[in-house]
């Protein structure tokens, strides 16, 4: 339980780095995706949460990196 929300805890600071990052380059056209990818997630969480659903940490962990794939896609520089 503690790991899946220290996951789910790294995602969504993941998340905000990116739109910070966003922000400060001036991309802000791409911030409704990111927007978009958090919204699913958290609705994915609180489905998990109320219907107690499990799946292993391994793909949990894919599946998170692999929705926040924007970080790659936009070759962003965080701080700098």
């Amino acid at each position: 339980m503690m790991t899946r929300k220290l996951i789910y805890y790294s995602f969504f600071a993941l998340q905000f780095m990116v739109i910070l990052a966003l922000i400060k380059t001036d991309k802000a056209d791409y911030l409704k995706d990111v927007a978009f990818t958090t919204l699913i997630i958290a609705i994915y969480i609180f489905l998990e949460f109320k219907y107690n659903l499990s799946i292993s940490n391994y793909i949990r962990v894919c599946v998170l990196l692999l929705v926040s794939r924007l970080v790659i896609y936009t070759n962003l520089v965080f701080f700098v």
